[in-house]
């Protein structure tokens, strides 16, 4: 077939099934084409800048452990106990991690910080827990303070210690069997500024086990003392 060139440029490339590409130019800066080298890829020098969307499910050498959040909770106005519902949290996932960060109205040595789990929307707590955990504590009082402890056949597991409660805490807690007909284990660690003036730190890590194998659907958070708090609490999802 014979094509007869029209004076129009545009009328020409669309006569031979051009696209706009036919007037950009092969390269790595803007308004260009980025192209394949010999061995089919393309070279980082073309992978600069805003990059769109992509589909990842075909990607490798990717870490599957990353974090996804899957639930927040917001605590705006202080109380002295918290109910984590997590009846909607995928338990497809290896285990959770949850970030607490509280802020207290003011500084206290009352009472610690505990938790528990519930099946029954924390109208009953699990029973037959068990922990272990090593306090740490550098203050006015003391220097390189450290002691253990724990429990067992009780309810709840420590999470802080008697003197840790400044404006700003944050426990950091690893929960296997959340969501799942299995026993609940827990790595668990916690730090704040300690109630006495200055720079001084208290903290705790510590590990504990809920030996029931109902599908829990919250946490529980509570102070020993009443003692309230604001914060927010994210639960993030930790792939196989």
């Amino acid at each position: 077939m014979a094509f007869v060139l029209s004076g129009d440029a545009a009328t020409n490339r669309t006569n031979l099934g051009l696209g706009t590409a036919a007037t950009l130019d092969v390269g790595s800066g803007a308004s260009q084409i980025v192209q394949r080298d010999g061995s089919g890829k393309i070279d980082a020098a073309g992978l600069t800048g805003t990059l769109p969307a992509i589909d990842g499910s075909n990607l490798t050498n990717v870490d599957a452990g990353a974090l996804t959040l899957v639930g927040t909770t917001t605590i705006s106005s202080a109380v002295s106990t918290v109910v984590v519902d997590t009846s909607n949290f995928d338990n497809s996932y290896a285990y959770h991690r949850v970030i607490f960060e509280f802020q207290y109205p003011s500084p206290t040595s009352s009472g610690n910080g505990w938790m528990s789990f519930s099946n029954t929307n924390n109208s009953t707590a699990a029973g037959a827990a068990g922990s272990h955990w090593h306090y740490f504590s550098h203050a006015g009082w003391v220097a390189n303070y450290v002691a253990t402890g724990g429990g067992r056949d009780t309810t709840d597991i420590q999470m802080d210690a008697d003197g840790s409660r400044a404006t700003t805490q944050v426990w950091e807690v690893d929960i296997w069997g959340m969501n799942k007909a299995k026993e609940k284990v827990v790595l668990y660690r916690s730090v704040g500024r300690n109630h006495d003036a200055g720079h001084n730190i208290n903290g705790l890590t510590g590990m504990g086990t809920f030996a029931y194998t109902s599908s829990s659907n919250c946490a529980l958070i509570f102070s020993s003392t009443s003692a309230s708090f604001t914060g927010t609490i994210k639960v993030y999802g930790v792939a196989a």
